[in-house]
C-alpha cells in the first residue's frame, strides 16, 4: 500500500511540475532503426509531451522542405531534422536529429544455373551459392513447389528435388537488402510433382503456432494417375517418417526437413528441402502517455503504444471497462465521478503475428476533476430597497480539492462570470454590482484543475412603493362659491404605517395640512401628493384636481332644456337649447379655472368648438339674468 501511494505522490508531483515548465517533448523511433534501410525505408517517429498549458503542433524542417506535421511524422530520406514543438501561447521547443542511409545490396553467385536430372537421385548436382560481403548473410533457396532452405554464412549448398525454376536469395542481415538469382532443374523422366504449404510459414512460435503443420498437396504423377506415397525426412533426427499415404505432418521441433513425395510406379521421387525456424522472442512493448493525470484542463489524452518489432498487432484492455483492439493508441477520458481519483488501469498486449507470441504492458491513468465550491456573500441584506437600490455581490468560492488527495490546491478560484437579470450587464471581477431584483449567476472556475461550478443567489425586491389613486384618481373636487376653500385627499390603499406626505402646490394658493393626507384649499389647479414609505424609502406620486364647480348639477335643468351631445366627444359639442325665452349666455373653463371660450348670445343650435384644446375635463357656465347653469364637458 505504501509503494502504491509512494507511486501515486510521485506522478501527481510530475504532472504539477511539469505543467509549471517550459514545453518540452520527447522523440521516440518506434521503427527501431536509426537509418533507411531495405527492411525500414522509412522512419516512423512518435512525439510525445505532457505539456498541457496549451495544444501543441509541430513543424519538420529535413532534406529541403519545411512542413507542419502531427505527432507522428515519417522520414522517408536520409539527412538531418529539425522537429520544433509549438503551443498555443507561442512557447516552442526544438530537437534535432539524423538519419542514415544503408541500402547496399549483397552479390551472391551460383552454381550450376541448369541441369537435368533422372530419377536415379545420384545424377543430381549439389547447388552452391557464395556470398559478398561473407557475414551477416543469409541464404534462401526458393522452391517452386513451396517451402525454402535457409542458411547462414558465406556459402551455402542446395539439392533439388524436382523439376522447375529455383530461386536463390542472399540476404544482408543487417539492412534486409536482398539479390536473386535463378536456377533451373529438368527431366526427361517421371518425377512427380507437389505443392508444400504450412499455415505457420515454417516458424513455431507460442500457443497455437507452438506446431507447424506440414502439407504435401495437389501431388501428380508422370504420367497422371499413380499410386503416390509421402514421407518426411528430419535432419535433426535418425528417425525416417514411413512412407504412407498421409499427406500431412505435425512437427514441434525446428530444423531442416526433406518433403518427399514418390511415385510408387516408376519409384520416382520429388524432395524438397526446407527449414522450419523457432521464434518464441516476444515483442518489445512501451506506453507513453501525454499525461497520467487528466483535469478539466485536458479531460483527454491520447496513450501511444510502441513496440519496434515489426508485424505486430495492439489489444488494450481497460480494467473498468471493455477493451479495444487494432490500434496502437486510445483515447482516455475523465468519468462522471468528480470525486473519483482513478480512472482506471490500462494494459497494452502487443502480439507478434508470426509466432503469436505476446508481451504487456500497464499504465494506472488519474483525474482531477474535483468540482470548485462556489459561493457569494454580499454587502448587508439580499433585497433591493429604494434605499439601497444596489447591493455587492463578492465572490466566496473555495477550490473542492481535499487537502489530502495529493492534488495541489493552493491556487485561488476566480470568477469566470457573473450574469444577472436584463438589464445587468455581465461581469468578470471579484465583486459585482446587482441593481435589478431577480436571480444572480456566478460561474467559478479553479485554477488548480480548470474544473467550472456555479452558484445561484437571490436578490429580493423590497421596494414597497404606497399604493396611491390605483386604479383611478378621485373625481375633480370643487370649489364652488360662495365656499372659498375645499379639503382634498387621495385615495391610499393598503396599510399606511410608516408613511409620510408632502403637497406640491400649484400657484400661490393658501392651504393647511402640507403634511398630512388631507389637504385644504382656497386655490383651484392640480395638486401633486408625494406618499413615502419610510422603511423602504420608496415614494409615489398621486394627482388630484380642484376645478370651479358653480350651480347645479349637469342632469338638472332650470333656465330652459339645454342638451348638450355627444358627452364624452373627440371635441367637438352640439348645443340645442329647447323653450328659450330669454338672451343666454355661456363660457367654458378648464379644471384650473381658465376661461376657454365664451359666447354672450346663444342661438337655438350651435356647435361647442374644442378639438383644438387637450384632453381632460371642462365646465361650461350658461347665465340667464340671475340665473346660472353648469354642466361638465369631457373630451376624449
Amino acid at each position: 500500500m505504501k509503494k502504491h501511494l509512494l507511486l501515486f505522490t510521485s506522478l501527481f508531483l510530475f504532472n504539477v511540475l511539469s505543467a509549471q515548465t517550459p514545453l518540452t517533448f520527447t522523440i521516440i523511433n518506434t521503427t527501431g532503426s536509426s537509418s533507411i534501410t531495405c527492411a525500414h525505408p522509412s522512419i516512423s517517429l512518435l512525439c510525445v509531451t505532457n505539456y498541457t498549458g496549451g495544444f501543441v503542433t509541430y513543424t519538420l524542417a529535413g532534406p529541403g522542405y519545411t512542413a507542419i506535421v502531427g505527432p507522428n511524422p515519417i522520414l522517408s530520406l536520409p539527412g538531418n531534422y529539425t522537429i520544433t514543438a509549438f503551443s498555443t501561447n507561442v512557447i516552442n521547443s526544438t530537437q534535432t536529429l539524423a538519419i542514415g542511409l544503408n541500402t547496399t545490396a549483397p552479390v551472391s553467385s551460383i552454381t550450376p544455373t541448369l541441369q537435368t536430372i533422372s530419377c536415379t537421385y545420384s545424377t543430381i548436382v549439389s547447388v552452391s551459392a557464395t556470398a559478398t560481403p561473407s557475414t551477416n548473410v543469409t541464404h534462401q533457396f526458393l522452391s517452386p513447389f513451396g517451402g525454402s532452405l535457409s542458411v547462414s554464412g558465406a556459402t551455402a549448398s542446395y539439392i533439388p528435388g524436382g523439376i522447375g525454376t529455383y530461386t536463390h536469395v542472399l540476404i544482408n542481415d543487417m539492412n534486409g537488402c536482398k539479390s536473386n538469382k535463378s536456377f533451373v532443374v529438368n527431366s526427361s523422366s517421371g518425377i512427380p510433382n507437389f505443392v508444400l504449404s504450412c499455415p505457420q510459414n515454417y516458424t513455431l512460435g507460442c500457443g497455437s503456432n507452438s506446431i507447424c503443420n506440414i502439407f504435401m498437396m495437389n501431388a501428380q504423377t508422370s504420367p497422371p494417375g499413380g499410386i503416390i506415397t509421402y514421407t518426411l525426412l528430419s535432419a535433426l533426427s535418425s528417425t525416417n517418417y514411413v512412407a504412407n499415404s498421409q499427406n500431412g505432418y505435425s512437427v514441434t521441433i525446428a530444423g531442416n526437413y526433406t518433403a518427399v513425395v514418390k511415385d510408387a510406379a516408376n519409384l520416382c521421387e520429388a524432395k524438397i528441402p526446407f527449414s522450419i525456424t523457432q521464434n518464441t522472442s516476444t515483442p518489445n512493448v512501451a506506453i507513453f502517455p501525454g499525461t497520467q493525470t487528466l483535469s478539466c484542463f485536458n479531460a483527454q489524452t491520447t496513450l501511444y503504444g510502441i513496440s519496434t518489432t515489426p508485424n505486430v498487432s495492439y489489444t488494450w484492455t481497460n480494467s473498468n471497462g471493455p477493451g479495444s483492439a487494432g490500434t496502437s493508441s486510445i483515447t482516455v477520458g475523465t468519468t462522471s465521478n468528480t470525486t473519483n481519483q482513478f480512472i482506471g488501469t490500462y494494459t497494452l498486449t502487443v502480439t507478434e503475428n508470426n509466432n503469436a507470441c505476446s508481451s504487456s504492458s500497464s499504465i494506472v491513468m488519474y483525474q482531477n476533476i474535483y468540482t470548485p465550491n462556489a459561493a457569494t456573500t454580499n454587502t448587508h441584506s439580499s433585497q433591493i430597497t429604494c434605499l439601497d437600490p444596489s447591493i455587492v455581490l463578492n465572490n466566496a468560492s473555495s477550490t473542492g480539492i481535499p487537502s489530502g488527495s495529493g492534488f495541489p490546491n493552493n491556487l485561488p478560484v476566480n470568477v469566470s462570470q457573473w450574469s444577472g437579470p436584463s438589464p445587468q450587464v455581465p461581469g468578470s471581477g471579484n465583486s459585482y454590482t446587482a441593481s435589478t431584483p431577480g436571480n444572480y449567476t456566478l460561474t467559478v472556475i479553479d485554477s488548480n484543475n480548470g474544473c467550472v461550478n456555479s452558484t445561484v443567489t437571490l436578490i429580493m425586491d423590497g421596494r414597497d412603493y404606497p399604493v396611491v389613486n390605483q386604479p383611478v384618481a378621485p373625481p375633480p373636487y370643487c370649489l364652488d362659491p360662495p365656499n372659498t376653500s375645499v379639503d382634498i385627499s387621495p385615495i391610499i390603499t393598503g396599510p399606511t404605517s410608516n408613511y409620510t406626505y408632502l403637497w406640491v402646490i400649484p400657484g400661490a394658493a393658501t392651504v393647511t395640512g402640507q403634511n398630512t393626507p388631507t389637504l385644504t384649499t382656497n386655490g383651484l389647479g392640480v395638486y401633486s401628493i408625494l406618499v413615502t414609505n419610510t422603511v423602504s424609502g420608496c415614494t409615489s406620486t398621486g394627482q388630484l384636481t380642484v376645478g370651479l364647480c358653480t350651480g347645479l348639477d349637469q342632469n338638472e335643468v332650470n333656465l330652459s332644456s339645454i342638451q348638450i351631445f355627444p358627452n364624452p366627444s373627440n371635441g367637438l359639442f352640439n348645443l340645442q337649447l329647447n323653450g328659450l325665452k330669454t338672451s343666454l349666455s355661456y363660457a367654458v373653463y378648464d379644471l384650473s379655472g381658465a376661461l376657454i371660450l365664451k359666447n354672450s348670445s346663444a342661438t337655438k343650435e350651435q356647435a361647442i368648438d374644442l378639438q383644438n384644446e387637450k384632453a381632460g375635463l371642462y365646465f361650461i357656465v350658461f347665465k340667464a339674468g340671475d340665473q346660472i347653469q353648469s354642466f361638465k364637458l369631457l373630451k376624449n
